[in-house]
């Protein structure tokens, strides 16, 4: 590509950038008296790369010892991305739901399920003030059913027919 500046036209906005292949079929005599004014056909910049690579053998010397303390593994279970979502949400019934036996008006949606420290399932409810809470899944059965039912279809995952059982 080269820039060129069209004679009689001397703002820089008139200035194109074209393809140096189309300039040659054209104007090969000046593309050729603009390589030799400026001391031949500039080289193609080079793409900016990595540098040198050391050896994987480097001695000793050269890198300072390191002193690292070993961290133990924790396990993982799999929460549906809640890892740090239950820390400052409350348990339970709120105080302002009241005592009623369905709660399908006041819960917005349920967010996610998860599982406590002592292996029980939880669901994190958005009710439709906008605050948050965990509750037991045997209530939210009792007290949400046809949301948990909704949640859990959005949840299916279907296998087609050629699939392998598991």
């Amino acid at each position: 590509m080269l820039h060129v500046k069209w004679k009689g036209y001397d703002d820089p906005a008139d200035q194109t950038v074209e393809p140096e292949k189309g300039l040659l079929e054209g104007e090969a005599d000046l593309v050729k008296e603009y390589y030799s004014k400026i001391g031949g056909r500039p080289e193609p910049a080079s793409k900016p790369g990595r540098g040198k690579r050391k050896s994987v053998t480097a001695s000793a010397k050269d890198t300072p010892e390191r002193t690292t303390t070993k961290r133990q593994r924790t396990s993982k279970r799999e929460t549906n991305g809640t890892e740090d979502l239950g820390a400052d949400v409350p348990r339970g019934i709120p105080d302002w739901v009241g005592d009623k036996d369905h709660w399908e008006e006041d819960v917005a949606r349920v967010q996610t399920i998860t599982q406590d420290e002592d292996q029980n399932l939880l669901a994190f409810l958005v009710w439709t003030n906008g605050k948050m809470t965990k509750v037991s899944l045997g209530l939210c059965y009792e007290k949400i059913p046809q949301l948990m039912l909704k949640f859990y279809e959005a949840h299916l995952v279907f296998k087609g027919e050629g699939a392998e059982a598991e």
